[in-house]
């Protein structure tokens, strides 16, 4: 793996062959920070696979000097400054000096992503959106200045040569909100299901796969559906995954004690290797408000593993293969995951039907159409619609707006619900 260190002073022309090879469209992928969520994994997975491609040379640009050696060495990681003036001044020396075709902005949660883009395009820099969550992101966080980040990056993504959607509802919501070019196109999936078997899904394991997130993932809503389903199966275990803030934990472990549930309730913190997890886990339940394109559905089915979530109509991996209830229905939740834990028979046609769901998304037909919208971005606006045309991805916005509607009266509950959790100084109340 290549890495290379630029600070302000590298602006002098770039000499080395390696970096001027006029046969390649040199994509450069923006992920300021690898944390190890699904922004990364999808940066790992994607730049690997487009990385095999002839015609394409790949970069990602961060500031993260502890990389992943996920990456693929095919991949030139190039490390810049996290001063924001001088990252955007950096940004235009590697546009001048390195000559990349187009950039890739993916950090869609940060105010210097709208930066970059319109940085970027004042000079003429080829540009692709990544959104990675869903637009419905922004309607949770009301009054505050995620919130009021949609505007910024409403005007950003119109200017993009391209916006990537993670679901044919956000791609029709932000093309109506001015993204002319927005298309739909799922993630790669970590695990191709043919190579892996179903699990017997024998034991009791109840996995939550999420951060330690008060808004979106809500592990505490998972300890309080499990805990009405462990006084029937007292064998049972949830076992949680995922970087933990601290304040945050504390409140969720007085939780499983004022729910008795402590001995049962693992916090497992963050894991890289996922697998020996996945094959030890017999239900895995989520509990998000929102989400884009949640790279640990499809994880967990292709392992074969049955999964018990709050639904999210416009989320295109859920659509199949799950067990979808009402979105804060704890009652309907635990009653879904008590069935799963009565019977292994259950669970394993469950887990099956989660397995064979992933059928509709191919790894192989992903890649192509990212190599089909390269090459349209280079070729100019035309292609691009022209593309998107021919992917069909057509949704009534009859469907939209009925969707739309639903998630801003959740939104508004979960404003109300948010203001009862704590005290004047900001600490949780049990």
């Amino acid at each position: 793996m290549m890495i290379i260190f630029l600070t302000l002073l590298a602006d002098q022309e770039i000499k080395d062959e390696k970096f001027n090879n006029t046969q390649k469209t040199k994509v450069a992928f923006i992920l300021l920070e690898f944390l190890g969520g699904g922004s990364e994994r999808v940066t790992e997975l994607l730049t690997r696979e487009l990385s095999l491609k002839e015609n394409l040379e790949l970069f990602i640009i961060t500031t993260t000097r502890e990389i992943s050696n996920n990456i693929s060495p095919r991949v030139k990681i190039i490390i810049i400054p996290t001063n924001t003036t001088d990252a955007i001044q950096t940004l235009i020396n590697i546009k001048k000096n390195y000559g990349i075709d187009i950039f890739v902005c993916q950090d869609y949660w940060k105010a210097i992503n709208a930066q970059f883009i319109d940085i970027l395009k004042s000079f003429g820099a080829k540009v692709i959106a990544f959104e990675h969550n869903s637009f419905f992101t922004y309607l949770y966080y009301e009054g505050t200045e995620r919130s009021d980040l949609k505007y910024r990056m409403m005007k950003a993504y119109s200017k993009a040569d391209a916006l990537i959607c993670l679901s044919r509802t956000d791609a029709r919501i932000w093309s109506l909100l001015g993204a002319r070019r927005a298309i739909y196109i799922p993630n790669l999936l970590t695990f191709e299901p043919s190579k892996f078997k179903a699990q017997l899904l024998t034991h009791k394991n109840v996995l939550f796969n999420g951060r330690f997130d008060l808004v979106q993932k809500r592990p505490h809503v998972a300890i309080e559906v499990f805990a009405k389903v462990y006084q029937h199966h007292p064998d049972a275990r949830l076992q949680i995954l995922g970087n933990q803030d601290e304040q945050y934990k504390s409140y969720c472990q007085r939780l499983t004690t004022r729910l008795n549930v402590t001995q049962a309730v693992d916090f497992i913190g963050y894991q890289k290797e996922i697998q020996p997890i996945l094959k030890n886990s017999a239900v895995m339940i989520m509990t998000s408000q929102f989400e884009g394109f949640p790279m640990v559905i499809p994880e967990a089915k292709a392992f074969g593993i049955p999964i018990v979530m709050m639904k999210l109509d416009y989320c295109e991996v859920t659509q199949e293969g799950v067990i979808n209830v009402e979105k804060n229905d704890v009652e309907a939740m635990a009653e879904q995951l008590k069935l799963l834990l009565d019977d292994v028979s259950y669970r394993r046609k469950k887990g099956r039907e989660a397995k064979e769901s992933l059928a509709k998304f191919s790894n192989a037909d992903i890649v192509s159409r990212w190599d089909k919208l390269i090459k349209a971005v280079m070729q100019g606006d035309d292609q691009i619609k022209e593309l998107i045309q021919s992917l069909n991805q057509e949704i009534s916005d009859e469907i939209v707006a009925q969707i739309s509607e639903d998630e801003q009266k959740h939104a508004l509950l979960w404003a109300e619900f948010h203001s009862t959790l704590f005290d004047e100084n900001g600490e949780y109340i049990d």
